[in-house]
């Protein structure tokens, strides 16, 4: 019983993608049509000069911090433990200073990445 069952769905599931083959293969183009379809322009917003983005995306010129409030030296006490800490890498060997080195501005010290992210 359960084994006619089965034949039965794979013959409606044949049945199925051969109909779905057929009117694929019948109308023009790569899909079927369904309706009728029609063109609509798209407006393009105007592109800006990289002298624009330059200026819409610059580095602020001062960024506020509240000195003196606990919950600010503890994220900052934090995230100096996890800057430098190795447990943090797959093998236990790097942390983000390895790269990023403070003595070097935070920036990379070789010129090539090593690839250990």
């Amino acid at each position: 019983m359960k084994i006619a069952i089965l034949r039965i769905i794979c013959f409606a599931a044949a049945a199925g993608a051969i109909t779905a083959m057929a009117a694929l293969s019948a109308t023009t183009g790569n899909a079927a049509s369904v309706g009728t379809s029609i063109t609509v322009e798209v407006k393009r917003d105007p592109v800006a000069s990289i002298q624009e983005l330059k200026a819409q995306y610059r580095r602020p010129t001062s960024i506020f911090v509240s000195q003196g409030q606990p919950i600010y030296d503890r994220k900052g006490r934090l995230g100096k433990k996890l800057y430098f800490d190795t447990r943090l890498s797959a093998a236990n060997l790097l942390s983000c200073a390895s790269c990023h080195s403070p003595a070097y501005g935070w920036g990379m010290v070789s010129r090539r990445a090593s690839g250990m992210a």
